[in-house]
């Protein structure tokens, strides 16, 4: 599993939910949504599954296609369109192409990873990386030279957890996240 590492128990927003007459960030401590990465990291576990955590900063903001970050590219909450390529799509599906492509071609680098290191059970981890350096991996860096043959990802209980042991290839050919 891929998801962002987002940290939303500090957050402290002014936003009132129109309907509810409530604060974003009370209503978050409410029903408990930043323990929810949490909890499905430890259900996954349980069943075989790794779940790698990837840096949120600016998978709304980059293009699929041509990695172009730009605060431009999201021209409304819902909508994403590049400005340099002219790529459209919903916004939401854009990160989540944005979080799958940052993991499947950082992982499979193993120590060499530019935005990852492994914990001691081979999950992806962050680096502590600034966003302006963040940015600049994305854009320059990341999607250069990314073989997406050998993926080391054990497939299910039973299977070694080390990074870098000889498991079925995963990732033949670069799957289509969304749709031109």
């Amino acid at each position: 599993l891929m998801v962002e590492d987002l940290d939303m128990r500090g957050d402290a927003t002014f936003l009132e939910h129109h309907a509810l007459k409530i604060k974003y960030s009370r209503l978050l401590r409410l029903l408990r949504l930043s323990h929810l990465k949490d909890w499905i990291g430890s259900q996954a576990e349980k069943r075989g599954m790794r779940m790698h955590r990837t840096n949120p900063a600016y998978t709304s903001q980059e293009c699929p296609e041509c990695h172009f970050v730009d605060r431009g590219n999201r021209t409304t909450q819902e909508v994403f369109a590049c400005m340099a390529c002219g790529f459209s799509g919903p916004a939401d599906t854009v990160a989540a192409c944005n979080t799958r492509f940052r993991v499947l071609a950082d992982v499979p680098r193993g120590p060499s990873a530019l935005l990852h290191t492994f914990d001691v059970y081979g999950r992806a981890v962050l680096k502590p990386i600034a966003r302006s350096r963040l940015k600049e991996i994305v854009e320059k860096k990341l999607h250069q030279s990314v073989s997406p043959g050998h993926f080391t990802e054990p497939l299910g209980p039973g299977s070694t957890n080390k990074v870098g042991t000889n498991t079925p290839a995963l990732v033949k050919a670069k799957a289509p996240c969304h749709s031109s």
